[in-house]
């Protein structure tokens, strides 16, 4: 079960990436974003030049996470077989 606090950040994130990150899909697929809170956006080739930059420049803890899926329409869980 999700909690409260924990579903208001899953919301907010989710929100900053339909906003921020989406748009940015079929032009970036394969690539790591983080988006801040108020909404600059980093993108590089690996999550962990992309976790060094978004410290850097975002401050740790103030950005969320996200890849461009190939392709967008689906991404794997472990919960279906395919990850």
């Amino acid at each position: 079960m999700i909690t409260a606090p924990n579903q208001s950040l899953l919301q907010q994130s989710e929100a900053l990436y339909e906003r921020y990150g989406k748009p940015l899909e079929k032009t970036h697929r394969g690539k790591y974003v983080a988006i801040s809170q108020e909404g600059k956006t980093l993108i590089a080739d690996s999550v962990f030049d992309l976790m060094q930059q978004a410290k850097t420049t975002l401050g740790a803890g103030n950005f969320i996470l996200g890849i461009f899926a190939y392709p967008p329409e689906k991404v794997y869980s472990s919960s279906d077989g395919q990850g």
